[in-house]
This record gives structure tokens, sequence and C-alpha cells, in this order.
């Protein structure tokens, strides 16, 4: 769960395919996706603070999932009840005999969550009966119950008193990540703004840093997005989670970012985010000798050299031809490599010798 609900445009690029699977093909078709839409890189800082559940977070349109409990049934009084499988209700009752207590009541309104959409109305009465219930006995300070109560508005079509009821809740405090990810598809600025309060109230937070980015670019301001993205990454946050996203957003000015931070030194996901701002605007040679680099700094990374083969046929087959004393012996070791060579050889114009 990232800021992460777009159209995606395709970009495709003469380059062999070996990013993530390890396997050449002449096509790369990478994911250029519309401002302010969904990113096709890791786990956001969302997606790592948030439960499972959180895949429903959709305002509008909540997945039907199959569930192997049963939904919940009504305890005394009309309060939601979840009951386990063999019908024992859990957890210990709540004062005054009403029959449920709050993890009832989350379980019920999680389940409500996921069944809506195929269970019929009679789960969506239990959703709003937990849904009550957790309102007047949940402590005000659970977030997680609270963006539960949010999530569940939302779906019953009552968007705008989520909103309200959330930002009214952290105004209060310090908003959460999975809080601001949520509120940011409901009301962008005020997801900007929750934002910029975590990021006040915990300065140097990379993971703060990257869910303003999120927020800012899903309010459709992706310079203060990469801004944001940038810093979060001189703070500490992995390669994985917003190099790529600096490539995606501004792919000339990711480039020399994406140098310093590096400094020749990454092979991981900050130097193929480099080979992906570099491709982004044509600079395919440069993306080729970067590949050539992390080929020959990694084991096992053949359709990295397969890549290379296809960019810079000529600096491959200098790269490699080391290891061709004999051809016999690698193809029996290293069959993709002696393939990559011989690929380079021949667009490099040596077909006899390919």
């Amino acid at each position: 769960m990232a800021l992460r609900r777009r159209a995606a445009a395709t970009i495709s690029l003469a380059i062999a395919g070996g990013f993530a699977a390890g396997v050449a093909a002449d096509r790369l078709v990478l994911v250029a996706p519309a401002p302010g839409t969904d990113a096709t890189s890791g786990q956001s800082a969302a997606a790592r603070a948030s439960s499972p559940s959180d895949s429903t977070t959709d305002g509008g349109t909540l997945a039907a999932a199959p569930v192997m409990t049963q939904p919940s049934t009504a305890g005394a009084g009309g309060a939601a009840v979840a009951e386990d499988p063999d019908g024992a209700r859990s957890g210990e009752r709540a004062a005054g005999g009403s029959g449920a207590t709050v993890p009832d009541a989350v379980r019920t309104l999680d389940r409500a969550l996921l069944w809506r959409g195929g269970g019929g109305p009679e789960i969506a009465e239990s959703g709003d009966r937990a849904a009550a219930f957790l309102e007047a006995h949940a402590s005000r300070d659970d977030r997680d119950t609270g963006l539960l109560i949010a999530r569940w508005l939302a779906a019953r079509g009552r968007s705008a008193e989520a909103a309200r009821r959330l930002i009214s809740q952290i105004g209060r405090r310090t908003p959460s990540v999975s809080e601001i990810y949520w509120l940011s598809q409901m009301d962008p600025r005020a997801g900007v703004a929750a934002a910029r309060t975590l990021v006040e109230r915990k300065p140097g937070s990379p993971e703060a840093l990257e869910s303003l980015a999120e927020s800012l670019e899903a309010a459709g301001d992706s310079v203060g997005a990469f801004d944001a993205y940038e810093a979060a990454l001189r703070a500490g946050l992995p390669a994985r989670d917003g190099a790529s996203e600096l490539a995606r957003l501004d792919p000339a000015r990711a480039i020399p970012v994406l140098l310093e931070l590096n400094a020749g030194r990454d092979v991981g996901d900050g130097a193929r985010a480099l080979v992906e701002a570099y491709l982004r605007v044509g600079r395919v040679a440069e993306a080729g000798r970067e590949l050539v680099r992390l080929a020959t700094a990694q084991d096992g990374a053949s359709g990295l050299i397969q890549a290379a083969a296809i960019l810079v046929p000529e600096e491959t087959v200098r790269t490699l031809a080391p290891q061709m004393d004999d051809l016999d012996a690698l193809a029996r070791t290293d069959r993709e490599v002696l393939m990559a060579y011989a690929e380079a050889l021949r667009r490099a114009g040596h077909r006899a010798e390919a």
C-alpha cells in the first residue's frame, strides 16, 4: 500500500530485461506512472506501517475476500460480537454485561470490510453496530481502531465524514504513517498537512519524510515529492524505498543525486534506479556502462550482463573477453554469460566470431 492507485503509461526501451527476473529480452517495458499516481517500486512507509487489513483502505471500494471464519453475530443489546469457528466468543466481556468487547468489535468490523460487496445487508448491519460500539468504547488514543472506523464510514459512502473525523483526531496528537496515507486518498491537502506535522514532530525521520513525499505526490506536487524523497534518502531511507521514485518523478534531476548518493559503490536498488533514470532520458550508453559495472560486481547477475550486451556491446565484449579462454568449460558452468558474450559480439559486428 503506497500512494499507488494510478493508470500507467508504458515506455518501450531497447534493453534486456535482466533487472529483476535475471532473464534477457530484447525489449524492457518500464511502467511510467502518470503524475500523482501509483509507483511501481517497493513498499511505502504506509505499507510497512499498516496492518494486513489495510489492503482494503481504498475509500471508494473495498475488495471482497474469502474469510474462513463466519461473519460476526449480534450480542445482547444488538452489539456486534465476533465468534470463533467453533461458536465460542473470545476475549473478556465488556463491563455492564453488553456481551461485546473492543477486540470482538474490531474483528467484526475487519470481517465486515472483507465481506462487503458479497455478504449481503446483514454484514453491513453488523459492521455498523461494531463501528458504533467502537465509537463508544474504544480509546481515543487507539490509532488503529480510529482508522478502522474511518475506513468503514468511507466504505458506507460517508467519506467526507470519515475524513473530518480523522482530521479531528490527529489534530490532538501526532499522526501515524497509515493515517496519513489513508487521509491523502480522501483529502490530499489534509494528508499533506498531517504529513508535515509528522515531519515537524519527528525531525530527520526517513519514514516521516517518505510519508510527506507520498502525500505531496497524491496532491499533485511532483517537485515537492522529489525533494521529500531526496531528503528521506539522505536521512537514511533504504534505496529500495525511494531511489526509483526519484528516477520516476524527474529522471534528469535524479541522475546527479543518485550518482552522489551511490558514488559508484551501490550494486543494489540505488544503482538500478540510476540505470532507470539514464534510460528514461535516453542516455543509453551510460545505462549500459552502469549495467556492466553491476554485472561484474555481482555473482549470478547474468541478466544484467545480457542487458549490457544489448546496450553497450563493445564494452561488454571487452569486459567478458578475459573469461573466454575455455568456451566449452564456460558453456557448462555459466551458459548465460557465454550467450551474452555472443550477443555482444553479434551486435558489435563480429558475427563470425559470435
